[in-house]
């Protein structure tokens, strides 16, 4: 890969870009996605993707309909490591568009300009960063919300569409290291969920998180009041979130079907002693802690706790 160098030269170089458009091979700019929009018809989902070079230590980071098309028309196709590369499925173009924004404002000190031999700038030239970046994008899109309501995470996957190992190595992980790898991807994923629904329902709800009591025996519990008669439309998502045992599901990385997840929340139910007052009983986080990540998780539980 090495004779490939001499093909162009990088600089670091600050830069402005047109932003809101998805950089598709066939069609660019908004006027497709107006058009689609003003007959009524859904929008066509759109990729932010994270594409690696194999020669050097530099990665794109942009948006498509169609990430393996796009790495393909690059001037320097064939040493995209298409095998390590990164795709996040969104919606809409739209979202694409905010998160691509996001993305490349977090990551400006790391920019590179990649121009060819001659000075000119490539197609795509002006959204490639220095490699040290690749860590902050990947931790970045990891807790990045599909849409703008916060209850679901972006999934990272290959361009082939299968889950992302965030390892330097996979050839070298067993299976079981594979499994424990993205459990705690989805635990960490499911803990900023969690979040998400607990600050919604917090704006109309008064919401409190009472410590377990050793003395009498009983457990913590997140007491949410008023969520009984709680109707208003602002609510409606996050509440019918709230009670589905499946957010609350945080993975173990076994391969045994009966032991594959411990539920952060136990047990869910109306108070006895308040009216209205749901109140979700929260498992022993030392069963937490052993989970994938299980102490991150425990800390970002905390965290959410005390906001409350």
């Amino acid at each position: 890969m090495s004779t490939t160098l001499p093909l162009f030269h990088q600089r670091l170089k600050p830069r402005h870009r047109r932003l809101g458009t998805c950089h598709e091979p066939s069609v660019r700019g908004p006027a497709r996605i107006d058009t689609k929009s003003q007959r009524g018809e859904p929008p066509t989902p759109c990729y932010v993707y994270l594409l690696l070079h194999k020669a050097n230590e530099r990665f794109k980071a942009g948006l498509s309909q169609a990430p393996k098309v796009r790495a393909a028309m690059l001037p320097d196709a064939t040493c995209i490591a298409l095998d390590r590369s990164i795709q996040v499925e969104f919606a809409s173009p739209g979202r694409a568009s905010e998160v691509e924004r996001m993305l490349h404002k977090a990551l400006a000190g790391f920019r590179m300009q990649v121009v060819g031999a001659d000075g000119q700038a490539w197609d795509g030239g002006t959204e490639w960063f220095a490699m040290p970046g690749l860590r902050h994008a990947i931790n970045l899109l990891r807790v990045t919300p599909l849409a703008g309501d916060g209850f679901e995470m972006a999934q990272l996957r290959t361009l082939e569409g299968e889950p992302y190992l965030d390892v330097s190595i996979p050839e070298m992980m067993t299976t079981a290291q594979q499994r424990r790898q993205l459990a705690a991807d989805h635990n960490l994923q499911r803990l900023s969920m969690i979040a998400g629904v607990l600050h919604t329902l917090t704006r109309l709800l008064t919401v409190a998180f009472r410590e377990a009591d050793p003395v009498l025996g009983t457990p913590a519990r997140v007491c949410l009041h008023g969520f009984k008669d709680a109707w208003n439309p602002m609510l409606l998502k996050a509440r019918f979130t709230l009670v589905s045992s499946a957010l609350w599901d945080l993975q173990t990385g076994l391969a045994d079907i009966n032991r594959k997840t411990v539920p952060l929340v136990k047990l869910m139910q109306y108070s006895h002693d308040t009216p209205g007052m749901m109140e979700l009983v929260v498992n022993d986080l030392s069963l937490i802690r052993n989970l994938p990540a299980g102490e991150r998780v425990v800390r970002l539980w905390m965290g959410v706790m005390a906001e409350l």
